[in-house]
């Protein structure tokens, strides 16, 4: 894959994706999608300019699966020129067999991780800004959701980033540092 290839973060809701993506764009001099807004913009231009709903009330409306429709053609709408960028994808992205696959193909992915405690904490303080995803009490919900995808962001993933509660200057420089690693690996071999 060239070394200019999009990155494309992925991992569970609140591990950074979105700071840690912009973060690491300004630092490689490249662009910097969040396709989380990007799926927010295009639901937002479906419905009537004088009512844009925000994002848990278009999911109570429309479901999950509608949304995760809108979310697998951005994504492809993002990867299909293969610009160099970082994208910040949503949490569920790799729900889809079809996101996976093109994920693969077209990017260099990144799985991040991170104490689900700490993923906790983050959510509880911003309430609603996230849908909830199951009828389960948040943590509950954390952990099934973790567990039914760790085999997927594992499936995409090049490189795995352990956050371990670093900051996200420190997380920049430890994926810059991770990503040399494996470009060299792609371009003299194991």
């Amino acid at each position: 894959m060239s070394e200019r290839a999009p990155i494309a973060l992925v991992g569970l809701r609140a591990v950074g994706k979105s700071t840690l993506g912009a973060l690491l764009a300004r630092e490689l001099g490249v662009g910097f999608v969040d396709l989380d807004e990007c799926v927010r913009f295009a639901l937002q231009t479906d419905c009537c300019a004088h009512h844009a709903p925000s994002l848990a009330e278009w999911i109570r409306e429309h479901g999950w699966e509608a949304f995760r429709e809108r979310e697998a053609a951005e994504l492809e709408r993002v990867l299909a020129d293969r610009a160099p960028r970082v994208i910040a994808t949503g949490g569920g992205a790799v729900e889809r067999a079809g996101n996976r696959q093109r994920l693969r193909e077209a990017a260099r992915v990144v799985w991040l991780r991170e104490a689900p405690d700490v993923l906790l904490e983050r959510l509880a303080r911003a309430p609603n800004e996230r849908p909830a995803l199951t009828e389960l009490d948040p943590a509950r919900e954390l952990e099934s959701i973790a567990l039914r995808r760790a085999p997927w962001y594992a499936e995409v993933a090049d490189v795995v980033l352990d956050c371990d509660r670093r900051t996200p200057p420190e997380l920049v420089q430890m994926l810059r540092a991770k990503l040399a690693r494996l470009s060299s690996q792609e371009t003299n071999g194991p």
